[in-house]
C-alpha cells in the first residue's frame, strides 16, 4: 500500500481512529481500517495510552498484568512494538501519546486502580479532569481541522475507565463540530448486553448504525500480532478466530441475506446454529459503528 507524505495527508479526508490502549483499534475496526487503505484513504491511529509507567515499583495489581503477558522486561515497548507491526502491515500512521495506561496511574504514590472493580468502574474524578486536559491540548498540536477528518472513537463497551475517559474525550470533539462515529469495543461488546448498556449510557440520543462488510481472516492475521494480549482475552488462537467471526457474521446480519436467513432458522448460538456452522460455515462478516445527532 502507498505511503503518502505528511503534506499529501493535510490535503486528504483522514480516517483517524482513537485507540485506549495498544490493540484496541485493531481488535474492533481492523477490518474497516483494512478495507480504508486497500482503498488508499489514509488512516492514523492515536494511541491514547501508549506512555511508560511512572518510576518507582509497579503496584501488586500492574505486576499480575505483566505476568499475564508474560512479564517482559519492558512491557510497554513490547506491546508498542506489537502496534507497530500490525499497524505497519496495512500501511496505517500510529501516533503515540505519553499517558500511561491506568494500571500505572497514580496521585501521590497510591494506585488510582488497584484492582478489577476499580478499573471497571467509574474514573478517578482527578484523573479524569488531567487526562483531559492534557488530551485537548495534545489533540490542538497535531493541526487537523473538522472537515479533513473523520473520527472513530470507543463506545466504552464493558467501562474500562480508560475506554471511558477516550469516549468523553471523543464526545467533547463532537461537541465541537467534529465527525464521530463510535465503534464496539471489542472483545467486550461480544455480549450483547454490555454493548446496550454501553448505547443506553450516552443518554437521551438517536443512535444511527452503520454497518459495512469485511475482510475477517485479515483482521485476524493482524489481530494475531498482538501475542501478549492473547492470552488474557482467549483461550488460543482458534478461539480468537472463532469470537471474531462469531461477532462479526453476527453484524452481517443487518445487510447481507444470507447470515439474516441463518439467524431466522438457526438462530445464534446453540446446537441449531453450530450445526448451520458445520454444513454452510460463514456467509459474510462485518463491523458495525454507531452515530448520533
Amino acid at each position: 500500500m502507498p505511503n503518502r507524505t505528511a503534506f499529501e495527508l493535510r490535503l486528504t479526508m483522514h480516517h483517524i481512529y482513537l485507540s485506549p490502549h495498544l490493540d484496541d483499534a485493531v481488535y474492533s475496526c481492523g477490518g474497516r481500517m483494512f478495507r480504508q487503505r486497500r482503498e488508499d484513504e489514509p488512516v492514523t491511529v492515536v494511541n491514547f495510552l501508549s506512555g511508560t509507567p511512572p518510576e518507582g515499583e509497579l503496584s501488586a495489581f500492574a505486576r499480575q498484568y505483566h505476568e499475564m503477558w508474560g512479564n517482559p522486561s519492558n512491557a510497554v515497548a513490547l506491546r508498542r512494538q506489537e502496534d507497530i507491526e500490525a499497524l505497519s502491515r496495512w500501511g496505517i500512521q500510529a501516533i503515540y501519546w505519553d499517558s500511561s495506561d491506568a494500571i500505572y496511574r497514580q496521585i501521590h504514590g497510591t494506585p488510582l486502580y488497584p484492582n478489577i472493580s476499580s478499573l471497571f468502574g467509574t474514573p478517578h474524578p482527578e484523573d479524569e479532569r488531567e487526562l483531559l486536559t492534557c488530551w485537548n491540548e495534545t489533540w490542538a498540536r497535531l493541526r487537523f481541522s473538522p472537515e479533513q477528518v473523520h473520527m472513530y472513537a470507543p463506545l466504552g463497551a464493558g467501562n474500562h475507565v480508560d475506554h471511558v475517559l477516550v469516549r468523553k474525550f471523543a464526545q467533547q470533539l463532537k461537541r465541537q463540530g467534529w465527525r464521530v462515529w463510535f465503534y464496539e469495543d471489542f472483545p467486550h461488546a461480544y455480549d450483547s448486553r454490555t454493548l446496550q448498556e454501553a448505547l443506553d449510557g450516552f443518554g437521551n440520543v438517536r443512535w444511527k448504525s452503520h454497518t459495512e462488510l469485511i475482510d475477517a481472516e485479515e483482521k485476524v492475521k493482524a489481530m494475531w500480532i498482538y501475542a501478549s494480549q492473547i492470552s488474557m482475552m482467549f483461550s488460543d488462537r482458534e478461539d480468537l478466530r472463532k469470537r471474531v467471526k462469531d461477532f462479526s457474521a453476527e453484524r452481517a446480519v443487518d445487510i447481507h441475506w444470507g447470515e439474516r436467513l441463518r439467524k431466522i432458522l438457526a438462530g445464534s448460538g446453540g446446537r441449531r446454529e453450530r450445526i448451520w456452522r458445520r454444513l454452510f460455515g460463514y456467509l459474510a462478516h462485518a463491523e458495525r459503528y454507531w452515530s448520533y445527532e
